[in-house]
């Protein structure tokens, strides 16, 4: 089947798997969370990993985004997709859909002097804080 999919228009409407007639941009996923303020049925409640999730409040005024470390003993395990939709479901979030979760997944800020600020613990060849090298990235601008 295909994979899920977050579309974008250009006056900044946000759907899951529901392609506009344009497409401004778009970001696929590996699995959907949540469909109608629900978890979906099936997802594993078994293996932690670190995992990264977006998903939209009801009314699609605010966009979630999500980052949960892990394989770092004494600080994070990591989470389920089972924990990870009721997260965001405790967090008031509607449709959600898992990104590419793991040790690349990094949360980054612009600080007060312009530069990045990193806001999580990514972890690389087992060493925790340290950035995997990635060739992509989902960026947000808030004027």
């Amino acid at each position: 089947g295909e994979r899920p999919t977050l579309y974008l228009s250009r006056r900044s409407v946000f759907t899951f798997n529901d392609k506009p007639n344009r497409v401004y941009s778009a970001i696929s996923g590996d699995r959907m969370l949540l469909l109608q303020g629900d978890s979906v049925p099936g997802l594993d409640d078994s293996e932690l990993d670190p995992r990264t999730a977006i998903g939209l409040n009801k009314n699609g005024r605010y966009v979630y985004l999500v980052v949960v470390d892990g394989r770092q003993p004494f600080y994070s395990a990591g989470i389920t997709f089972a924990d990870l939709a009721q997260l965001l479901i405790d967090q008031g979030v509607y449709v959600a859909m898992s990104l590419d979760g793991g040790g690349s997944s990094t949360l980054v800020i612009e600080g007060e002097n312009g530069e990045p600020v990193i806001l999580n613990s990514p972890i690389d060849n087992y060493i925790p804080g340290r950035e995997r090298p990635v060739a992509n990235h989902f960026g947000v601008y808030v004027p």
